[in-house]
Formats: C-alpha cells, structure tokens, sequence
C-alpha cells in the first residue's frame, strides 16, 4: 500500500467513505487512524475538508472502476474497515456495494480482512511500546524494532484485552509474539465441540471458531479434503494445548448422524481427528463442567481422562451407561473429586457411588427401600451433601419409603424430616409419585 495521502489512496478512502454516507468529521477520524497504524504524517482537516468536498461533488459513488486488481483499488478501504472495527461481513457487504457484488471474491476478502487485522494488532504493540517506554531512540522505525525490545508487562497487557480470534491471530505475526501470546491464558472460558459424521462445529464463548462445512464450501476447489479435514483443527489445536486454558465449561457432541441431512455425504475425518488431538495433549485440561453426549459409551472415559481431577466439578452425562461402564467411570479420579453429576439418561449405578456429592441428579429405573435408606444414612453423615434429586421410571413406594425412614410429616405437602437426622425427603405429587428429593437442613 502506498502512503495514504497519495491522491489515489486518499481518493479511494473518501469515496468509499461517501459510499456509505459517513460524515466529514467520521471520515476524518478514520483517516487519522489509519494514518498512526500506517506511520503517516495526516493533513489537516482543512485540506481533508477540501478533498472530500470535492470528490463529493464528482458524485462518484462508485469508484472503483478501474482496470486494477480489486485487491489493490480496495486495500485501503478494508484495512479502515479493520480499524474501525467493522466486522467481517459488514465490510464485505459495504465493499461489494462500492464494487460490485461480481467483482470481489469472498475468500479474498476474508484473508485480507485477517491480514490487516493482524497488522493493526502488530503495529498496536509497536505504538503502545513508543507511548510507554521513553527510554527507545528517537530513531528507531517499525523495522528496527523487535518484540525482544518491548517489556513483557505491556505485551501481556495487550494479548490479554484480546478476544479469541486477535489472540490467534498474533500468533502468526512473528515467532517472537507466538511465544509471548502462548505464555498468556486463551481469552476463552466456554468451548462446545459439536461433531457429526460428516462435519465438525467448534463454538467457543458461542460464536463460531471453526465450522468445518464453511471451510470444505471456501476451500474444496483448491484445497483437498485431507488437507480441509487437518486445516479445520488448527485453532482448537492451539487453544487446548495451552496449558494456561481456563474452561468454566466444556461440551461433547458426538453423534453418527449427519449435521446437514444428506444422506449421500461422505463420511470425514472429524472425529478421530478430534480424538488424535485429545490424545496428544501433555496436560490435563482445567474445566469446572463438562457436559457429555456420545453414541459410544466407552467415550465418557476418553474424554474424563483429559480433564484434571479436582478442577473439574460437575459432570453430566446426556446417554445411557451400562453398569459394568459407569462402574470403570466411577473409580476415576475425575468421579471420585467431583461435587456434582448429572445423568440424563437411564442408568443403573450403586448408590455407594453417589455417598461423596454435594448435589447429583439421576434417574434409575427403580431404586429399593433399602438402597434409599442406605444412601440417606451416608448423606447425612456427609459434611459436603447439599441436595439430590432421584428419578424412577417405576412408581416409588411412598409407604413403606415412610416406614422404613420413619419419617415424619412437615408443614409442606409432600415434605418430610427424617429423626434424629439432618434430611429432609419430598415426594413428588399425586398417588403416581416417580421422584424424591432430598435436602439437608
């Protein structure tokens, strides 16, 4: 890009601002902008006042239509995009409509929106560096300088106001930056990873970081699938395996239906990827709640063991388990240190593993009188149960649950204490009662 007050840049800059009605004074301040990211010397808003009157006069509404490359005519346009912080698709959508909708590839765009994006960021540090540190030479330029002469404090500073795709990004301006932005937690606290046979959906904080399906529709002309299927783990890769990774919540969709209903899709790769990159991590995932939906019950286990016991407390599991299943996954650590669990679907599990929770809901297909009994004795010596809830497709005893517990009866319906006892046990309503509920005082 040449410099921004050549007469064609600043002419480009303008018109594309005139394009979408934008204002002197915003025009301006764009421009201004532009100028500190560039390293440009601004004129002043007397002569930039001159010039966009001008070529608001000229009418020119669309102006690009020269014999160049689209890329060259609009470079300065998206780089203000970049800087004013329009996003992806507004800029692509403003840009075909100062264009051309026949006139830009989407793909391209997309690359050159990246690009610039992660040429603010670098140039971000450079300017943050200048502003903070006095002690740097008058003399020194963008070339002198390397991130081995910035504080680490003020790097850091700005990686972390980074949300997740600028933090990936920085990692491909120099190997230098790559080693300080991996030193820094990922900006990401919530990651979904939703895998089908034929295609993969990665949502991280609920916006999209990778949609295998928009990757194959981008890069199938040009790219083949082997190479699509490995591209398409690239930025899960770098966000799992940084040790620092703080997750509130990680979630696991794997099923062997398909994501888009065709029935003739060829089936991919997605998920023994997903597992080799599981597989390779050298550390254990920090994560307070996991959430599991497999068609393969032997999964729960692959997917415990990446998890570091302690940090991980609560647990819920979408699927049926079979018993000698849940019995293998209830002597993990992961099971042992966790204070919630959930179960959503129909399991049979001895109530000996349920004694350490804090809180847990399940559904059994029935559940004795002396199993209860035995669980709410444990319960009530537990210094770290809260409550529980237990669902039964068969109908529950309530009498003889009444006699063998002793219960009696409370102000609310349904309600009972257990003597001499910390508990409380509720009933659901009605004569066809399926669930209990249980609650220490």
């Amino acid at each position: 890009m040449n410099s921004l007050n050549s007469p064609g840049e600043l002419r480009r800059l303008i018109v594309y601002d005139i394009s979408q009605w934008k204002t002197i004074d915003k025009s301006f301040k764009i421009y201004e902008k532009l100028c500190k990211v560039l390293g440009n010397e601004a004129i002043s808003y007397e002569n930039y006042e001159y010039w966009f009157n001008r070529y608001l006069k000229e009418n020119y509404y669309s102006p690009y239509k020269s014999s160049a490359p689209w890329f060259l005519d609009s470079a300065v346009c998206i780089l203000a995009d970049v800087v004013d912080k329009k996003s992806l698709e507004s800029s692509y959508r403003d840009l075909c409509d100062a264009f051309g909708n026949d006139k830009i590839s989407k793909e391209d765009h997309a690359n050159c929106y990246e690009h610039y994006g992660v040429e603010a960021h670098r140039h971000a540090l450079i300017m943050s560096e200048r502003s903070v540190n006095t002690t740097l030479p008058d003399t020194y330029n963008d070339h002198d300088l390397t991130f081995s002469n910035f504080p680490f404090d003020v790097i850091a500073e700005i990686v972390d106001k980074c949300d997740l795709k600028s933090y990936l990004n920085l990692r491909n301006v120099s190997h230098s930056l790559r080693t300080i932005v991996d030193k820094r937690p990922p900006p990401c606290t919530d990651i979904e990873i939703v895998c089908r046979y034929d295609c993969i959906l990665v949502m991280a904080d609920k916006e999209i970081l990778v949609h295998s399906g928009l990757v194959e529709l981008n890069h199938s002309r040009t790219c083949s699938l082997d190479y699509i299927e490995k591209r398409v783990f690239r930025e899960l890769e770098f966000v799992l395996k940084n040790p620092k990774l703080r997750l509130k919540s990680f979630r696991f969709d794997f099923q062997n239906h398909s994501m888009f209903f065709d029935m003739n899709a060829s089936p991919r790769n997605y998920k023994e990827n997903c597992w080799k990159l599981l597989n390779s991590l050298n550390h254990e995932i920090l994560v307070e709640r996991c959430i599991i939906k497999m068609e393969d019950e032997k999964a729960e286990r692959r997917i415990l063991r990446c998890l570091k016991p302690g940090t991980l407390e609560k647990l819920e599991i979408e699927n049926w388990l079979r018993v000698k299943e849940i019995n293998r996954i209830a002597r993990m650590d992961q099971w042992k240190q966790a204070k919630h669990v959930k179960f959503h679907g129909l399991i049979t599990l001895s109530v000996e593993h349920l004694f350490h929770f804090s809180t847990f809901e399940v559904n059994f297909e029935s559940i004795s009188t002396s199993n209860l009994v035995r669980l709410c004795d444990n319960l009530s010596k537990s210094i770290n149960f809260v409550s529980c809830t237990i669902e039964t497709v068969h109908l529950l005893d309530n009498d003889a649950i009444k006699n063998a517990l002793n219960l009696r009866p409370s102000d609310s319906p349904n309600k009972y204490y257990i003597p001499n006892s910390n508990l409380t046990v509720q009933f659901s309503a009605g004569y066809d009662a399926k669930e209990i509920s249980i609650r220490k005082l």
